[in-house]
């Protein structure tokens, strides 16, 4: 069974840490201008992030078993302080995720989801411990009125 302590130790020793304030107001600034492209661009390169640190978890803990992977990715988005993540359901095709809150549904209004990162971080992560296909999709978000934000991922 996996347990958050060991997410926790391993950001702590290979994190940055970066006020959750200022990141929110940086990413509300690049919403504001998100007609050029540059969300697309933050979640590609967080995409790349979320894959090097997963293959830096997989390289000192080993691969974890598939049934841990969704407890693994919500500790990774709560450990790195991006929502209060929870698994609310899982099957064999996947899992969802539900925070309150994220750092970037604290950002703005809008009426389209806007955590476009996060969706990406998970994706990357996954992708890079299992080498599979993953589909991440934000299917409510606060930022547009929604009670949480919550995450679909499917793998194949």
């Amino acid at each position: 069974m996996f347990r958050d302590e060991k997410m926790r130790e391993f950001l702590e020793t290979h994190g940055v840490v970066v006020p959750r304030s200022a990141l929110a107001e940086a990413y509300g600034q690049v919403l504001r201008l998100s007609g050029i492209g540059l969300t697309g661009l933050i979640s590609s390169a967080v995409e790349r992030s979320a894959a090097r640190v997963a293959e830096e978890y997989r390289n000192l803990y080993g691969t974890p078993e598939p049934g841990d992977l969704p407890d693994i990715v919500a500790a990774f988005l709560r450990e790195g302080h991006w929502g209060e993540f929870e698994v609310i359901s899982r099957d064999e095709a996947g899992f969802t995720l539900r925070a309150p809150s994220t750092l970037f549904s604290e950002a703005a209004s809008s009426k389209k989801p806007v955590c476009h990162p996060i969706a990406a971080s998970i994706q990357g992560f996954i992708r890079a411990i299992t080498g599979g296909k993953v589909h991440v999709k934000e299917t409510a978000c606060r930022a547009k009125g929604d009670d949480s934000c919550l995450f679909e991922v499917r793998m194949s």
